[in-house]
């Protein structure tokens, strides 16, 4: 049926035309009328089979509306679409669609790559060629002696060049606005912001911080009407009293986390705790699955796997461990800042560990190795 009636409207779509460059006046199919008549019948049958695509370009313009035509339950509109997109018969592909915010940023970046090409080229590559073109077929229609070969291919040579530099110049164009968008892209998610190892671990550092602000209520790990929240921002003097409360093993919270006896190493070791180690736990168990969904989907081997996740003790004192690849190499690092030189004054011991104390990635590695060797040798 659609290859029918296509082929009927190119038949009338021909007379049509053929009776518009025909006699001023003249009767046909009964009718008797001018060319400009016949014009505009041809003109309208036109827009008449072009109205099938303008609809397809406005939805493509708002990938939605194709969704919902195709989902439509509407026997009208059904019969519309299996008449003229026979594709819309498929049972798969119908509810995925782009947003309209990136059908938008694509159209934009194709209509305006687009427009500038046909103005460059006409710009630069046709208009500065029709002034040698008429001079050239002027020649040889008034001046006697004149080859018609000799001037078809004098315009060929001379064409020849712009229309090859016409064909290829829409990947030059695509190039550069590949670059502009790439460009933006990058700018926008912070491409090549983590350049090495250790832009990774200050980045891994804030993740729990950002993983709580946006996925946890403000509420969260606290009673409903209590103050105290893991996401508010805590004043510098609840911290500093939080923190000597659990630096001291003699308070209910500092045995809670330091042990009952004060005197063993574990109790040393976990002085090291930060007062925010909630946040790290739910952010590692979320860490953890979306390693394993990872491994589950083989995009990772089973040592990567290992390298990625947390990890857990029983019977440790620290709730969670920072995966391998976080804390790989630090303990060297710490010990070359305690064997570094000093100046004349002889620094004491807040002095020798603040850069330590101060670096939470440093301070757990070196807080991890002392409690395994701790456990290995005693």
């Amino acid at each position: 049926f659609v290859l029918v009636a296509r082929f009927l409207i190119l038949v009338y779509q021909t007379l049509y035309l053929m009776w518009t460059f025909g006699p001023s006046k003249g009767s046909y199919l009964g009718i008797e009328a001018d060319s400009t008549f016949w014009w505009w019948q041809y003109v309208w049958l036109s827009l008449l089979c072009m109205t099938p695509y303008f609809l397809e370009a406005l939805t493509n313009l708002c990938p939605a509306i194709t969704t919902k035509l195709y989902t439509s339950r509407n026997d009208y509109i059904q019969t519309f679409l299996n008449i003229l997109f026979p594709i819309s018969r498929l049972y798969v592909g119908k509810e995925v669609h782009e947003s309209l915010k990136h059908t938008t940023v694509y159209v934009f970046f194709w209509a305006t790559l687009i427009a500038w090409k046909l103005c460059f080229s006409y710009v630069f590559e046709v208009y500065s060629m029709v002034l040698p073109t008429i001079e050239l077929t002027d020649d040889y229609a008034n001046f006697p002696d004149q080859s018609f070969i000799k001037m078809s291919l004098l315009l060929l040579l001379r064409w020849l060049p712009q229309f090859i530099v016409y064909c290829i110049d829409m990947t030059i164009w695509y190039s550069v606005w590949q670059a502009f968008a790439g460009t933006s892209v990058g700018f926008s998610e912070h491409l090549g912001d983590i350049r090495s190892m250790k832009d990774i671990r200050n980045s891994f550092g804030r993740a729990p911080e950002h993983f709580c602000s946006k996925m946890l209520s403000p509420d969260a790990g606290s009673r409903r009407g209590s103050s105290a929240s893991f996401l508010n921002t805590q004043s510098e003097s609840s911290l500093d009293s939080r923190r000597q409360s659990l630096m001291n093993p003699n308070s209910k919270e500092g045995q809670s986390l330091l042990g009952n006896d004060p005197h063993k190493l574990q109790g040393y070791v976990n002085r090291l705790l930060d007062v925010r180690i909630q946040k790290w736990v739910m952010f590692s168990t979320v860490w953890n699955e979306v390693i394993d969904q990872f491994r589950a989907e083989d995009l990772i081997s089973n040592k990567e796997r290992d390298y990625m996740k947390f990890s857990r003790f029983d019977g440790f004192s620290q709730a969670i461990y920072l995966p391998v690849f976080q804390t790989a190499g630090v303990v060297e690092e710490a010990l070359a800042l305690l064997e570094r030189p000093v100046d004349d004054y002889d620094p004491n011991d807040n002095d020798l560990f603040k850069p330590i104390l101060d670096h939470v990635t440093m301070r757990t590695a070196v807080s991890e190795v002392w409690e395994l060797g701790n456990y290995i040798l005693l």
